[in-house]
């Protein structure tokens, strides 16, 4: 999702698979015009994201929480879960299971440095 504003949420239902090479979950906007979603943004499915991060979250604003409650497994990118120049009005959180190899299990070091950061 590019540039756009959705009033409810994006889930990755309970067994439905995301299998690729890119971003499994891949929320991006730009500084003049940001995303904006209403809800929730959540995995409690699976995400094999290849190379890539699992949940991507960048200069959006989120009227719920970021989580996976599901399984990620990330071979690469940033993290598991990355979010990063936005605001989130609920939590961010792991419920699920999150398998990483490279460079870190998840963003936590860098969720507490750049949420709010704008």
């Amino acid at each position: 999702m590019r540039q756009s504003i959705l009033g409810g949420s994006i889930t990755n239902a309970l067994g439905a698979q995301i299998n690729t090479v890119g971003v499994g979950i891949s929320i991006t906007g730009v500084v003049a015009n940001g995303v904006s979603i209403g809800g929730s943004v959540v995995n409690s499915g699976s995400i094999n994201p290849g190379g890539n991060d699992g949940m991507f979250v960048q200069t959006a604003s989120v009227g719920g929480s970021i989580g996976n409650a599901g399984l990620i497994t990330a071979n690469g990118g940033s993290g598991a879960v990355v979010v990063s120049r936005g605001t989130v009005a609920g939590s961010i959180f792991n419920t699920g299971t999150i398998n990483a190899t490279g460079k870190r299990v998840s963003g936590a070091r860098r969720i507490g440095r750049r949420l709010g950061h704008q």
